[in-house]
């Protein structure tokens, strides 16, 4: 009996840390910055921000290389480069070497605004660490790490095989 109610609790403490977890990451998600003069959405900046650094030393990158360098679906990025595109941001073209492949480079437009919405950024995330201090940013970094370690780890434990996935 007392096992029981000991694993009772232990659940309990558990949800109330899954609630937590799941307020808060509601609260980063909302906190997107509202980046003044940035007529970009987050997918499409983080979007605008792969191909810049993709294109760090090159004059067009592969889309497939931006799939790789975002943690979204494959259309979530073609949504985001049609827009960018749409906008006069990015240039699409075929890769004259390989035609089933396709290059996207920023436009002269593409890397000022990209700049502008950087530099909002970085000054945005520059605050908020200086009021956190080094160390505290460097904890939760470590620990968000663990979190994803461990998330991911359990999801191809009990999701990826097939078992477990109507729990999620």
């Amino acid at each position: 009996m007392e096992r029981k109610k000991a694993e009772n609790e232990e659940n309990e403490r558990i949800r109330e840390d899954q609630r937590e977890l799941i307020h808060l990451i509601g609260r980063i998600k909302r906190l997107h910055p509202q980046i003044k003069d940035c007529d970009l959405n987050q997918g499409d900046l983080h979007t605008m921000i792969a191909i810049g650094h993709e294109m760090r030393d090159r004059d067009f990158v592969r889309v497939s290389d931006i799939v790789q360098a975002l943690p979204v679906p494959p259309p979530a990025v073609s949504r985001s480069l049609r827009n960018l595109e749409l906008k006069g941001y990015t240039q699409r073209s075929a890769d004259p070497g390989d035609r089933r492949n396709t290059l996207v480079r920023l436009t002269e437009k593409g890397w000022e605004k990209c700049g502008q919405c950087r530099s909002q950024m970085d000054r945005f995330f520059r605050g908020i660490f200086l009021r956190m201090g080094q160390e505290n940013v460097r904890t939760l970094l470590d620990s968000l790490a663990q979190l994803m370690d461990a998330a991911e780890a359990e999801k191809a434990e009990c999701c990826d095989k097939g078992k477990g996935d109507e729990n999620i």
